[in-house]
């Protein structure tokens, strides 16, 4: 290909040069000063897209990265509306449950523990000023297997919607050496 001519521009992104933009023209030894103008805007749009590709795969290892995290957490995981509807689980939430993720989702949080008497109800105003709320409940398993459970539930902002979010941690040991130390203590 014989060139008569060349144009180049740059392409800027952040306020930086990335690349370069060329155009041969085999026809004649000029450019219209038009397709020059027109050329350095394709470099500037071209700027944009790159930084916005680089930015959307920047998100998408950041939401990967994240989903590994919650799925890979030892303490099951489950995520509520504010009514207590549940709207994703981690694997741990299907294990102790015995509900897979996809019949978790739409049951209601109610439906899996019930709050030890003693504790209070969930002050949801407390929620949503930020505050971490704890409690102990028990889990009702699909088999109906009771397990003594720490709840932490605080507000997290999931698919743009605030959320609630339920760590739960198992406290079963816990429990068999508190009744395990009450036995000693009212034997002695």
């Amino acid at each position: 290909l014989d060139a008569h001519a060349m144009a180049v521009a740059p392409i800027y992104a952040q306020g930086r040069v990335i690349g370069i933009l060329q155009a041969i023209n085999p026809i004649s030894g000029i450019f219209d000063p038009d397709a020059l103008l027109v050329l350095t805007g394709i470099g500037n749009l071209a700027g944009s897209t790159i930084q916005h590709a680089q930015l959307f795969e920047r998100l998408q290892a950041a939401h990967k990265r994240y989903r590994e995290l919650f799925d890979d957490s030892v303490d099951p995981i489950l995520i509520t509306s504010w009514d207590g509807e549940i709207h994703e689980s981690n694997r741990q939430a299907a294990v102790i449950t015995e509900y897979t993720s996809r019949q978790l989702q739409g049951m209601l949080i109610s439906q899996l523990h019930v709050v030890t008497p003693g504790d209070k109800i969930i002050n949801l105003e407390k929620l949503k000023s930020g505050k971490i709320t704890s409690y102990e409940a028990v889990l009702k398993s699909k088999s109906g297997r009771k397990i003594p459970i720490q709840v932490n539930v605080r507000k997290v902002v999931f698919e743009e919607a605030e959320s609630l979010q339920w760590l739960m941690r198992d406290i079963s040991e816990r429990k068999d050496l508190d009744s395990l130390r009450e036995d000693l203590t009212s034997m002695i």
